[in-house]
């Protein structure tokens, strides 16, 4: 008999397949591999309609559930005692004591249970390990099939499929006749041989204690399957256990506890390894974040999201409107004025600024492929403030009435640096688009392509900050307008904030990135 091992069972998950009966009728314990991309529900479902297509008849619900509790460390040794209910046998309680190598069986009435809560000052119950299968109960001619969904504090583990038969009672006698119902039922992952339970109790008579006894081993086998906790950042409580492999990804992680309803939608989960930590990256694995089984990651709900998209296009848009509006109707701000004597400069600074904002949005539409689907709902208002605020305060002063020009050498100055960083600017985003393909997250070192304003990255890590800080400058040059300058210096700093955390990232993801860049500024910062 193939096993299936703890790590293969979280992965892929298993079916666990008992025949038997309840009761002194003939039981045998077999494994069936869940097939692969198939949930838990699908599971059972694809098994039901195989039943059903047998000629099988559904006759209510079943449950089996398992409790474990441990000695108090001054009672020395410790011990073991598992407490299981078969809905089979509703006035009986199953308990096995476990005390080094020595089990010791034990079945009594509903009284059990109140003893057991009388003794929590000796035995108390391991938090987290309830487990239980339960699903619907078919009954075929002399056969009874149970579906069962194994969960573990509400998380699903895997799917335990319980076949019983009834004239017989003794193993040796009946098995191959089981066998063959098996393998009819469940295809060729049956065995040919007895599972390793009964094969030195062949020629006993089957009890309800060996049904328990199979249930118990399968629920050990769920309950070594590797975990992690997740807990909230606020309260520290666990929220949830989740299955992982090494290979898991954060990602991942985070669709699972959705698919538990333990979570909000997986764009507003934050997870991380320290309740006061930074979210992890929906790339990062359970192996790189050397987590081990019964390892804690800890959940934030981000809030109301809203997608990039959405948010460059409102954070462009407002910018473009607001400065072309006042730009149209300047007596909003000013009074009566007579517009024909705008300086040129003036339509020149107003046609700069919608040149700038109109590639954004052109590039927000058709150029930039987003590393994050969303962002937090609040962050909106505080972009849109800073951009639409920003530009109404240089609006103000390059269209007022008595806005004084720079020279003619300064403009020129001014707007050539502007139109050669506009186009440096579009040119990175282009190559950066090129490096990710379409619908992934995939991250390369961007290198220098056969357009000549990429070569800044020979220097830099993020060039298109570093002409959209040129572009500013020399929108400040060529107007000589003291707000386009504080803009510029605001925005700068925010972009070298973001470079400085890109370089380091980019340093730790590729071992063989460029040593010789800088973040921002070349041969600087």
């Amino acid at each position: 008999m193939r096993r299936v091992s703890p790590a293969d069972a979280q992965r892929l998950g298993y079916v666990a397949c008992r025949c038997g009966l309840s009761g002194n009728r003939q039981h045998s314990l077999q494994q069936y591999p869940m097939i692969e991309n198939r949930t838990g529900p699908q599971t059972i479902e694809f098994l039901t309609k195989r039943v059903v297509a047998l000629g099988a008849v559904q006759v209510g619900q079943f449950l089996v559930d398992c409790e474990t509790y441990m000695s108090v460390p001054q009672l020395g040794v410790q011990r073991t005692v598992h407490v299981l209910h078969n809905s089979e046998q509703p006035a009986s309680v199953f308990a096995l004591l476990e005390s080094g190598s020595k089990v010791v069986p034990l079945i009594a009435d509903g009284l059990f249970d109140l003893l057991m809560m009388k003794m929590t000052t000796i035995y108390t119950s391991k938090k987290q390990t309830k487990i239980e299968s339960k699903g619907p109960r078919f009954e075929i001619g002399d056969f009874c099939v149970k579906l069962g969904s194994v969960t573990m504090s509400q998380n699903f583990k895997g799917v335990l499929v319980e076949v019983e038969y009834r004239p017989c009672v003794v193993p040796a006698s009946a098995w191959e006749l089981i066998r063959e119902f098996l393998q009819g039922f469940l295809g060729s992952t049956v065995s040919n041989q007895a599972p390793q339970y009964l094969q030195n109790r062949m020629n006993e008579i089957y009890q309800p204690m060996d049904t328990i006894q199979q249930y118990l081993e399968h629920f050990g086998q769920y309950r070594k399957a590797t975990g992690i906790e997740i807990l909230s950042t606020k309260s520290s409580k666990v929220i949830a256990n989740v299955n992982v492999n090494a290979n898991t990804t954060i990602g991942e992680v985070k669709q699972e506890l959705h698919k538990l309803k333990k979570a909000a939608n997986i764009n507003r989960q934050s997870l991380r390894l320290d309740a006061k930590g930074k979210s992890l990256s929906d790339s990062e694995t359970i192996k790189s974040l050397s987590l081990k089984t019964g390892g804690k990651l800890y959940y934030k709900d981000l809030g109301p999201q809203i997608g990039w998209k959405t948010v460059f296009l409102l954070e462009y848009a407002g910018p473009l409107v607001v400065y072309l509006w006042l730009y149209q109707r300047p007596w909003l701000f000013y009074g009566n004025v007579n517009t024909s004597n705008f300086h040129y400069i003036a339509k020149c600074a107003a046609g700069a600024w919608s040149i700038h904002y109109v590639k954004r949005l052109l590039e927000t539409i058709f150029v930039h492929r987003f590393s994050h689907a969303t962002m937090p709902l609040h962050n909106l208002f505080k972009n849109c403030s800073y951009y639409w605020l920003f530009a109404m305060y240089v609006a103000y002063h390059t269209n007022h009435p008595l806005y004084t020009a720079p020279s003619k050498f300064q403009f020129h100055i001014g707007s050539i640096i502007f139109v050669l960083c506009e186009l440096g600017n579009l040119s990175i985003h282009i190559a950066l688009r090129n490096l990710r393909p379409p619908g992934t997250t995939v991250r390369k070192v961007p290198m220098p392509t056969k357009n000549p304003f990429t070569a800044l990255f020979l220097l830099v890590s993020c060039p298109n900050y570093t002409y959209e800080i040129g572009s500013w400058i020399g929108f400040t040059v060529m107007t000589s307008c003291l707000p386009a300058g504080l803009f510029t210096l605001a925005g700068a700093y925010q972009m070298t904030v973001w470079a400085l955390g890109k370089h380091k990232a980019y340093k730790k993801e590729f071992s063989h990135y460029p040593k010789n860049r800088k973040a921002i500024i070349p041969f600087i910062l």
